[in-house]
């Protein structure tokens, strides 16, 4: 438990007044801020045991402590291909190359992590809403980004179109076209 002041008092604090005599962590937070709440609770007298389920929690949190042990953001690639390798069938249809419980995957990979990215091709062709449609997964909705380096997606995309309920963010070049960038 967190054992300084932010936004919010120490964990640790709450804790003790409320008088918890045991707490039983997965992981210890490796933000230097947090330290010392075991410390803390075992001083008070609060029986404090770690490492349950630890390897569990690590997959769990592997984003929150990329950060701080890689100095970048985990990255997930969620592809779809058919037997031969394509990410089309021959005909050119590429939204419904997966069944039903590949579609539930990558809905909760969406709903696990904050930004979705997809390139301008997929955007155009599929027309997709990034969103992640499992109900009560996430309550805050995933950043949509779209690598768009001419600006070519259209103002009608599901995309565009539902900014209000989840951000997009579109990269493009600094030289693409100015009234299309406005």
């Amino acid at each position: 438990p967190c054992n300084h002041h932010g936004r919010t008092p120490p964990c640790t604090e709450a804790l003790i007044a409320a008088g918890v005599s045991r707490v039983v962590v997965a992981l210890r937070d490796e933000n230097p801020l947090a330290s010392g709440g075991a410390a803390r609770l075992r001083a008070a007298g609060v029986v404090f045991d770690e490492h349950l389920l630890a390897a569990e929690a690590n997959e769990i949190v592997a984003g929150f402590f990329s950060v701080p042990r890689r100095k970048r953001p985990i990255v997930t690639l969620k592809l779809a291909s058919t037997l031969d390798g394509r990410i089309a069938t021959r005909s050119g249809e590429s939204q419904w190359i997966t069944g039903d419980a590949a579609r539930r995957a990558a809905h909760a990979l969406r709903g696990r992590h904050d930004a979705v990215l997809v390139g301008v091709g997929t955007a155009l062709t599929d027309d997709p809403d990034l969103r992640c449609r499992i109900p009560g997964f996430r309550t805050r909705p995933s950043v949509r980004i779209v690598t768009d380096s001419h600006l070519r997606l259209r103002l009608v995309s599901k995309l565009v179109a539902t900014t209000q309920a989840a951000p997009t963010w579109v990269l493009a070049r600094p030289d693409a076209d100015a009234r299309r960038r406005e």
